[in-house]
C-alpha cells in the first residue's frame, strides 16, 4: 500500500495497529479536532456511528507518541516501548511516511521487518524482544537510518547488507 499523504491517513493506521483489548482513545489520544470557533484543538473522539472524525484533525505530542507542527501535524515519533497490551503486526505501520522514530522493544507486536523498508525519513528502529522477522537485507533502503536495534528478535541476515546505512 503506498504511504499515508495525511493526518487522518496517520490515523487510521495506527487504529489498524491497535493493542488487543485496549481502548481506542489509548491510540487516538495525540489526535485532536479543531472545533468551529473553538480554539485551535478540542479533545478527539472517533465517531463509532460514522466510523469517521468531524472537523479538522491535529496532532499534537502525547505519551508515547510525537508530531511534527512543522510537517503539517504528521506522526513522527512512536515509542511504546514495554507497553502490555501492544501487538499486532508491524505492517500498517510501514506507511508512516513521515516516521523519524520507531520504538516498539518488549511488546507482543510480530511480522516481517520488510514492512518498515518504506519509510524513508526513519532515523531509530528499535524491536527487541519482540515476535518481528524477516532478513536484515531489507532495511538497507532506510537511507537516514543511524540507529538500529533487533535484540532478542527473529530478524536475520548479514549485517553487512547495511553498508549503505550512514553511521
Amino acid at each position: 500500500q503506498p504511504p499515508s499523504a495525511s493526518l487522518e491517513e496517520d490515523v487510521a493506521i495506527l487504529l489498524a495497529f491497535q493493542a488487543v483489548g485496549a481502548n481506542s482513545q489509548d491510540f487516538v489520544g495525540p489526535f485532536v479536532w479543531a472545533a468551529g470557533g473553538g480554539g485551535p484543538c478540542d479533545e478527539a473522539s472517533f465517531d463509532d456511528v460514522t466510523a469517521g472524525w468531524v472537523g479538522v484533525m491535529c496532532c499534537v505530542s502525547y505519551d508515547g507518541y510525537t508530531c511534527d507542527g512543522a510537517n503539517a501535524g504528521r506522526v513522527t515519533h512512536l515509542n511504546l516501548n514495554e507497553r502490555h497490551g501492544v501487538s499486532g503486526d508491524i505492517g500498517p505501520l510501514g506507511r508512516l511516511a513521515e516516521l523519524r522514530i520507531l520504538a516498539l522493544d518488549n511488546t507482543a507486536v510480530a511480522g516481517d521487518v520488510a514492512a518498515l523498508a518504506t519509510l524513508g525519513q526513519l532515523r531509530s528502529l528499535s524491536l527487541s524482544h519482540t515476535a518481528v522477522a524477516g532478513d536484515v537485507a531489507a532495511l538497507a533502503a532506510l537511507g537516514q537510518l543511524y540507529d538500529l536495534r533487533l535484540y532478542d528478535t527473529a530478524v536475520w541476515g548479514r549485517i553487512d547488507a547495511l553498508r549503505a546505512i550512514p553511521g
